[in-house]
């Protein structure tokens, strides 16, 4: 049985994971869980995983959230470099991601370690030109916003926000995440 609602569940032990890092392990639970929903939507969606499978997954995660930097940072780039993935994947449809574990595990330079080159690439550019991707970041806190605040409001303004701008990826890529975040 795969929804969102068991993975979430699955997110009770990760708490294990943090260990004794009490002042933070909300955000990063938080953020752990946000990502994990957001790499499932836009990498495997519709796909059934063991609640081992999932775990090892969030373990990862949790690593790169607690890597040198700020938690918010790491959790915004982990989610460009999902959306770097998933845009990789649109353009090669030949191409195919491993189960999650296998994708983010840190020593598989052909994952998710893989995209830190590709993310590097999209920082460079907005060097000179600050809103490129942008809407991107918007996704983030489009994702952040429905978590913190479900509320309809809250997701009737960025489906908008999405539809209007034309990018169809964002939005059916946005409507899943607030489906999968719901049941």
């Amino acid at each position: 049985m795969h929804t969102a609602t068991a993975q979430q569940n699955n997110a009770t032990n990760l708490y294990a994971v943090l260990g004794g890092m009490h002042h933070q392990s909300g955000m990063v639970q938080q953020k752990t869980n946000t990502i994990w929903l957001f790499a499932y939507t836009a990498l495997w969606n519709g796909q059934t995983f063991s609640a081992q499978e999932i775990t090892t997954a969030k373990e990862y995660i949790v690593n790169v959230l607690m890597q040198a930097g700020s938690i918010q940072t790491n959790y915004e780039q982990t989610i460009q470099r999902i959306l770097l993935t998933r845009n990789y994947l649109n353009n090669h449809p030949q191409k195919f991601v491993p189960q999650p574990s296998e994708w983010l595990n840190p020593q598989n330079t052909n994952g998710f370690a893989g995209t830190n080159e590709w993310y590097k690439k999209i920082v460079q550019k907005r060097k000179a030109l600050p809103l490129y991707k942008y809407q991107w970041q918007l996704l983030t806190k489009a994702m952040d916003e429905l978590i913190n605040n479900p509320a309809a409001l809250t997701f009737h303004y960025w489906r908008t926000h999405f539809a209007e701008s034309g990018n169809h990826t964002l939005l059916n890529l946005f409507l899943s995440f607030a489906a999968n975040a719901s049941f």
